[in-house]
Parts: structure tokens; sequence; C-alpha cells
């Protein structure tokens, strides 16, 4: 949807389904770069409910661990840590 509203409700109503929502994965990582940064806030905090196991995500959860806005990076160090624990251990996110 073009109106930032629509998709920063659409990715939090995803997170409150949680697991079962893995099939939407794929529509949420480009949302991670929306130009919006709600969206982006949501959708971080969103894939760390859902705690998703997918190839693509991990280099984007590890770029976004490293964002200026803090809410961000702390949704996307959580993400990592519920759905890469081996990999944020290695990155010393314990």
């Amino acid at each position: 949807d073009e109106r930032a509203a629509v998709r920063t409700g659409a990715a939090i109503a995803l997170g409150f389904i949680g697991p079962n929502a893995k099939r939407v994965v794929p529509n949420l990582i480009p949302m991670l770069k929306d130009k919006d940064l709600e969206v982006r806030q949501a959708t971080a905090l969103s894939l760390a409910t859902i705690q998703p196991q997918t190839a693509e995500l991990p280099a984007v959860l590890m770029e976004l661990s490293k964002d200026q806005d803090i809410f961000i990076s702390g949704a996307a160090i959580a993400a990592l840590r519920a759905s890469h624990p081996a990999l944020a251990h290695t990155m010393g996110l314990r």
C-alpha cells in the first residue's frame, strides 16, 4: 500500500500472529528497507516475534543490527537471537 500507516499496521498484525506467519517472511524482508521509519521498526519487531528460519534473513538482520535507530537495531538483534542463536552468539549478541 502507498500509505505508511497501512504497511505499519500489516507488519504489526503479522507480528501478533507470530510463528504461524512464517510464510509471509519473504514479503516482510523488503519492508525492512522501507522509506518510512515506522514501517521498518514494525517489520523488525514483527520478524523478532515470527522467528523465521530463512536463508536471506541473517544478512539483513546483521545489517539492521548496526542501524542508527536504536529501536530498529534492537529489534534486529532480538530477531537474530531468536531465529539464529548461534550466529548471534558468534557476533557477541548474547
